[in-house]
């Protein structure tokens, strides 16, 4: 029966400062998720040992710390402390309560007052978007905004003094970030013409992160929302939501999100858009 990989320990430098409390899992993406405390917990990101023998995976984890290390809002991801020059690189952010399984219990504690279950959801859809509209001017773009993305912040707070927060940057766009071209797992990397192994991650567009936050919103109320993976472009034709839920104006918005001609330039306008294109609290219809 094949080992699994060894998690990481604590980096040399964080040693008697910060107290490994828990190991959570060997971790889905690139990071083995360790729970530190020092004041507070934190979240320590740091690759495994067979990740980080990979050119990729350490760019990509420095790529993660170049888009947040000179960045401060309140509903994006802080770095506590962080090393990007280190082998391999590590950052330590605040841990949260995870977005998907909070919301899941907010929907069923707030069954029967839809109006109160589309209020708190502009709430955090907006409080997304203004942190999203300084990335954006920056020339960050996230590209992989999803529910197992987002935590609520301060950790195990009542949900009314709860901000939402956007986490993992892995797969963000930074300006004059290098990466690979395609996975190198797979072949597809591709040698940059300076010859350091890399290739320039194209430019993406704002335009991606809003229809990405305006599917959110909509999963957010929709009747029965997907538990993992969403419905591709154009689902939002049999989306249905309660009575009390604007779900005509959730729809349209969604559509124009979508529309190539039409989608919001970047997060400062899709808040512009939010204002005109949905009702106010309290004046909702179905």
């Amino acid at each position: 029966m094949p080992r699994r990989p060894a998690l990481p320990t604590i980096p040399l430098e964080l040693q008697g400062r910060w107290t490994l409390v828990e190991r959570l899992g060997t971790g889905g993406g690139q990071s083995s998720p360790l729970l530190l405390r020092r004041e507070r917990d934190g979240f320590l990101g740091v690759l495994r040992a067979l990740k980080a023998s990979s050119p990729y995976n350490v760019e990509r984890q420095r790529r993660e710390i170049r888009a947040l290390q000179h960045y401060h809002h309140p509903n994006i991801m802080a770095l506590a402390e962080h090393n990007i020059e280190a082998e391999p690189p590590w950052y330590i952010s605040e841990y949260g309560d995870p977005f998907p399984r909070l919301w899941a219990c907010t929907r069923k504690r707030m069954q029967g007052r839809p109006e109160a279950l589309y209020a708190l959801a502009l709430r955090y859809v907006r409080e997304l978007l203004e942190g999203l509209a300084g990335l954006h001017r920056l020339g960050v773009v996230h590209r992989d905004i999803r529910p197992a993305n987002l935590i609520f912040l301060p950790r195990g707070e009542e949900q009314a003094r709860q901000r939402i927060v956007l986490i993992d940057f892995g797969v963000a766009y930074v300006p004059d970030a290098l990466r690979w071209r395609g996975s190198p797992a797979s072949g597809g990397g591709v040698p940059s013409p300076a010859g350091t192994g890399y290739g320039r991650l194209e430019k993406a567009d704002p335009a991606r992160d809003c229809a990405l936050v305006a599917r959110l919103l909509a999963d957010m109320l929709r009747e029965q929302p997907p538990r993992q993976t969403w419905q591709g472009r154009g689902a939002y034709h049999c989306m249905q939501f309660a009575p009390g839920i604007p779900g005509e104006a959730i729809r349209a918005l969604l559509q124009t999100c979508e529309d190539a001609a039409r989608c919001p330039r970047d997060a400062a306008h899709m808040l512009r858009l939010l204002e005109e294109a949905l009702p106010a609290v309290g004046s909702a219809a179905p």
